[in-house]
């Protein structure tokens, strides 16, 4: 939010310096007078409303904005008939706002009729167009449009920083559904329909059961893997701010071009102010205003400061100066207060040269100064904004894989936990199956039957992300699985979240008994004391040495650890392996 805060405070400040330069222009054209005090109120509230549609949490396309459109409209064109040619660049002010507001089909008419009417106007009063003219308005448009929709395109991308990972997430979760159908949905109907058949298919059935619970573990292996990196900055967001500002940069060396030309002097000094308004832009776009430049190098401002020098002393005029970019690139290159104690010493001598020139309308030089700070202050918005906009991209696209890894974690997780029991208690039921008589085989290949049905409702589950499983239900499945067991357990009412967490670490326990095969012993306790849910699980098969912890004692010491709960599992005295979990309750 403070880069969202900071977007704003420059916004504000280029909307209230770039008024003030309007100001300061209308004033060149008139004597103090009571008409003038008309024009700060006119200014002061087409700043007012220019900030309110520069504010990130408005929305644009509502009736209220096309009202203040339409108040904008009138402050800006109707006072041309009383200020003249002096207010001829305020109505660029609407078409910029347009932009913004209106749909393309309604926008670009109105800014072609703003201009036509603007350039007949100048017709009119000058009885000639200069090319300057309709450079200037698309100049001053291009500004107001510029830093008032990137500050809304920076505001827009912290909003939304977060929806670039959930539609990645989801994405993510639809190839895993379609990995996981393909995978383990099709073993588990094969092993329904084989469970229902005569005891002749279990050699079968015991083959695909050990398959798919291979195949599962590789499965969920494989998505504990981080997501391949994508393109980062491809985004039409990136695009845009970057045509914003080379666009701008653009304008301004036309312009300084045009004005010099429009001199008619064709002599050495022209020449090199052309040449000198060249090398500065050119070092302004190839280095100091390039977005994925952090901090340019600082003898490409040295290099600008020589160029915009040279003209001070050779050619008369503010077109070829460059002094504003000059300005703008101090801000990006130097830090903190040396940015802006060079930033004011170059407006400062700006003015020191002009008043050297000879005296001045006063709203010559106000006009003058005031488009110094103008610029420079624009320089500096456009450059950082655009450079925040990649920011915020790479950000988003950070966040978006990070919540995709995240997505994967989980998805080997309730995989390995969730359909690990299921798929390990086929494989064993099949080869009981394999031994038994064949009435009593029948007997399990129905509950394999079953089991195979749930398993198949569990991928849903594990897809989804919302699986709760119910404590009472597995307690049921460990006394099915383990009749020989000491289980005691009166477990008190839970939150689900709780529920769901010792419900995995009791089917994930009983799991691992089974799965060892060599417990002659086993307890299960799980009791609620002093607001904290405790659930042991003991045994006598620990093996001498300890292996490392395997993905399903990884994958609890997660989920505990997500509750600020307590994991233990490990050997204990007299050769047995203790399963602790611990978790306060609300």
């Amino acid at each position: 939010m403070e880069s969202t805060r900071a977007a704003r405070v420059v916004v504000d400040t280029l909307i209230v310096a770039t008024c003030v330069s309007a100001g300061a222009y209308v004033l060149m054209g008139h004597e103090w007078r009571p008409a003038l005090v008309a024009a700060v109120l006119l200014l002061s509230a087409l700043a007012a409303v220019q900030l309110w549609f520069s504010r990130a949490s408005e929305r644009l396309h509502t009736r209220r904005a096309y009202g203040l459109l339409a108040l904008q409209a009138g402050l800006c064109c109707l006072p041309v008939l009383y200020f003249g040619y002096s207010w001829l660049a305020l109505p660029s002010l609407t078409a910029a706002t347009a932009l913004l507001v209106l749909r393309p089909r309604w926008s670009v008419p109105l800014l072609l009729v703003v201009g036509c009417g603007t350039m007949a106007y100048a017709w009119h009063v000058q009885g000639e167009v200069r090319w300057s003219d309709p450079l200037s308005m698309v100049v001053f448009m291009l500004h107001v449009y510029g830093f008032t929709r990137l500050g809304l395109l920076v505001a827009d991308l912290h909003r939304t920083r977060r929806a670039l990972g959930e539609a990645a997430v989801a994405e993510e979760r639809l190839r895993f559904a379609r990995e996981l159908q393909a995978r383990l949905a099709t073993s588990l109907r094969t092993i329904e329909a084989r469970a229902r058949q005569r005891p002749a298919a279990v050699a079968e059935l015991v083959t695909i059961a050990r398959t798919a619970l291979a195949g599962m573990r590789e499965f969920a292996q494989s998505y504990r893997e981080p997501p391949p990196a994508g393109p980062l900055l491809t985004a039409p967001r990136v695009w845009f701010a970057d045509g914003l500002l080379y666009g701008l940069l653009g304008l301004w060396l036309t312009g300084m071009i045009v004005i010099l030309l429009e001199r008619r002097d064709w002599s050495v000094a022209t020449a090199l102010g052309i040449a000198c308004s060249v090398a500065c832009i050119g070092l302004q776009a190839g280095w100091l205003s390039r977005p994925d430049r952090v901090r340019p190098a600082r003898f490409a401002l040295v290099a600008q400061a020589a160029v915009v020098l040279m003209p001070m002393v050779v050619v008369d005029g503010w077109a070829v100066s460059g002094r504003g970019q000059l300005a703008g690139s101090c801000l990006l290159v130097l830090r903190g207060a040396y940015g802006w104690a060079a930033f004011a010493a170059v407006v400062v001598v700006d003015g020191v040269w002009r008043l050297s020139r000879g005296p001045a309308h006063l709203g010559e030089q106000v006009t003058f100064f005031t488009g110094t700070i103008v610029i420079g202050l624009a320089v500096y918005a456009m450059t950082w904004n655009a450079r925040l906009v990649r920011d915020l991209v790479r950000l988003r696209a950070d966040l978006a894989r990070a919540a995709v890894a995240a997505e994967r974690m989980r998805f080997a997780r309730d995989l390995h936990d969730l359909l690990g029991l299921s798929l390990f208690s086929i494989s064993l039921k099949a080869q009981l199956a394999r031994r038994l008589p064949a009435e009593a085989a029948d007997a399990e290949l129905a509950e394999i039957a079953g089991i195979a049905r749930t398993a198949r409702a569990e991928i849903d589950l594990v897809t989804a992300g919302d699986r709760e499983l119910d404590l009472d239900d597995e307690l049921r499945a460990a006394r099915a699985m383990l009749p020989a067991a000491d289980i005691t357990a009166d477990p008190p009412p839970l939150p689900p979240e709780i529920q769901t967490v010792l419900a995995t670490v009791l089917r994930e326990g009983v799991t691992n008994v089974i799965r060892h095969g060599d417990a002659r012993t086993c307890s299960i306790r799980l009791f609620e004391k002093d607001g904290v849910a405790t659930l042991d699980i003991v045994n006598d098969a620990a093996r001498p040495g300890g292996d490392p912890p395997g993905a399903g004692l990884t994958n609890l010491a997660e989920r505990v650890a997500a509750l600020d709960g307590t994991f233990q599992a490990g050997p204990t005295a007299g050769s047995r392996f203790r399963l602790h979990v611990s978790v306060a309750v609300p």
